[in-house]
């Protein structure tokens, strides 16, 4: 009998917004340091209870997309990013990085140098993603010397405005 009343005492918490973003937000911050000490499975059952309880959570998504991606299950990666800007991570210039980071490593060159520079739209002073394009740009043979030093400038220009 007690054990029924606390069982459902838990389900009723969780049906509670605030209770279940909390939950979401200690799985994502659980997942991400068991990440950061290289503990890839358990960081992965924190990132997809954080998706039982908030179902198309782009965080999440985008976590799993970085897991993915550092265990070079690039298509899979793929999938995971495409999914996190489709759920509410669109405006997010770290999502777009990522999903160019998938793109560049499958060959998809074009649609990576497009997501770079969806990710420095969103962010023009974001160093990370002026030199997520750029050294995707000189990785390119079709790149042009002078082309690369254009972008370059352009580069420094909008990392080092005020």
């Amino acid at each position: 009998m007690l054990r029924g009343l606390v069982a459902s005492l838990l389900r009723a918490r969780r049906r509670d917004p605030a209770t279940v973003a909390a939950a979401v937000r200690a799985a994502l911050e659980a997942g991400v340091e068991h990440a950061r000490a290289k503990r890839s499975p358990e960081a992965e059952r924190c990132y997809l209870e954080a998706l039982r309880l908030a179902p198309s959570n782009p965080d999440a998504l985008n976590l799993l997309g970085l897991l993915a991606f550092v265990r070079m299950h690039y298509d899979t990666a793929l999938d995971y990013f495409r999914e996190a800007l489709r759920s509410g991570g669109a405006a997010v210039a770290d999502f777009n990085r990522n999903l160019g980071m998938a793109l560049q490593a499958t060959g998809r060159d074009k649609e990576a140098e497009a997501a770079y520079r969806k990710a420095l739209a969103l962010d023009p002073q974001g160093l990370r993603f002026n030199t997520s394009l750029l050294f995707h740009l000189s990785q390119q043979s079709g790149t042009a010397p002078e082309q690369l030093l254009t972008e370059h400038r352009a580069c420094m220009d909008r990392v080092l405005r005020d």
